[in-house]
């Protein structure tokens, strides 16, 4: 019974919209008790104008499903506390989309025992969309077309797959609340099922409730990169201000709190060469701050700001007191991590940083950086 229950929840989905897409006549919707049709519900769609219309999802969390425009008729085929699944077609069921829900811990318990807790998100993603493209494949489609799957994020992504009659998508959600949707899009060639089934998912929030939900999470960071420094000017001492190129060493920690905040501290090696050990240089800097994220996705871009204590010394300079500095530093920046989700992280940047030579001089040394850094 029990996987019974599961194999209604998901796998059916697709053959329901199959069947529905080969009605020529109309398609008879019925209430709960019926005894030609025991399973099915009728269920309320609300129409909120002319060009769109929403069926609230409510269980394992609430989630808004949007229908585009036109006669859509909806039947409920199941529902539990676990999930739901809801079948809805217009068009005497030449278009259909039915969408499946399901707890994560029931997908693994009943179906996919294969999908661990200590996967990551795309890894999870991944494993559900192969489960996807077995479906489609189960399907005799002319000469040996191969499933064309998409990966719009970690949390998100779907397959097609066409003949000569109709289009056929399997669309995939890792919701915030880590559930799962499925949505099987079935139209006629002349339709497009990708954009139909990117609309019907379009509210399902993928980052709700993904702050309660992620832990807090450490990471240590180690990345290479290029430093152009710049040095102060002085009539006497140094007219022209100078520009060196350093190689650069960036370690550091990061506390990600799962959303937009994150607490970092970074330490900084440069060093430059020079002409012969003439002209040359290093530098460490010791900077504790604070990063905000953009967006909360595979790819999240940030924004960050850090403040702490630096030295540099800069062989241009003749005496001690004009070519050291030691004080009080800060710096910006920004900057891309990718696969933010996972067990590593890829991370470029760009930043400015300045230490304040106030003790000898109360001049400026500063510094642009760019670099590479994987996060582990």
């Amino acid at each position: 019974m029990m996987i019974t229950k599961f194999a209604l929840l998901l796998a059916p989905s697709l053959a329901l919209s199959f069947a529905l897409a080969g009605c020529s006549g109309g398609v008879k919707v019925t209430k709960v008790g019926d005894p030609d049709h025991p399973s099915g519900s009728l269920v309320h769609i609300t129409n909120v104008n002319a060009t769109t219309n929403i069926y609230m999802v409510q269980t394992p969390e609430n989630m808004d499903i949007v229908l585009p425009g036109g006669d859509w008729q909806a039947l409920q085929m199941f529902k539990d506390a676990d999930g739901e699944v809801v079948s809805f077609y217009r068009d005497s069921g030449r278009v259909s989309v039915s969408v499946s829900t399901s707890t994560e811990k029931n997908l693994r318990k009943e179906l996919l025992k294969n999908l661990t807790p200590s996967d990551t998100d795309s890894l999870k993603l991944i494993k559900m969309l192969e489960w996807s493209t077995s479906e489609l494949d189960s399907i005799d489609f002319p000469d040996g077309q191969k499933p064309n799957v998409v990966v719009s994020s970690a949390r998100h992504g779907h397959v097609c797959m066409t003949d000569s009659v109709r289009n056929y998508c399997s669309f995939i959600v890792h919701t915030g609340m880590d559930n799962w949707v499925f949505a099987d899009v079935v139209t006629p060639k002349e339709e497009n099922a990708e954009e139909l089934g990117t609309r019907v998912l379009s509210k399902v929030n993928m980052e709700k409730g993904r702050s309660a939900n992620r832990k807090l999470r450490k990471f240590k960071s180690t990345g290479l990169g290029m430093s152009i420094w710049y040095n102060w000017e002085d009539e006497d001492l140094n007219p022209d201000r100078d520009f060196s190129r350093a190689i650069l060493l960036r370690r550091s920690g990061l506390l990600d709190f799962g959303s937009t905040l994150a607490l970092n501290y970074t330490a900084l090696y440069g060093f430059n060469p020079g002409d012969a050990w003439h002209n040359w240089g290093w530098r460490f800097m010791l900077l504790f701050g604070f990063r905000l994220y953009g967006v909360n996705a595979f790819v999240s871009p940030f924004f960050g700001a850090q403040i702490g204590l630096g030295m540099q010394f800069d062989d241009h300079y003749r005496k001690f007191r004009d070519e050291f500095a030691v004080n009080v530093a800060g710096s910006v920046g920004v900057g891309l991590v990718f696969c933010r989700y996972c067990k590593y992280q890829f991370e470029l940047g760009t930043s400015f940083d300045a230490v304040d030579d106030g003790i000898f001089n109360d001049q400026v040394f500063g510094s642009f950086n760019f670099y590479a850094a994987v996060n582990y």
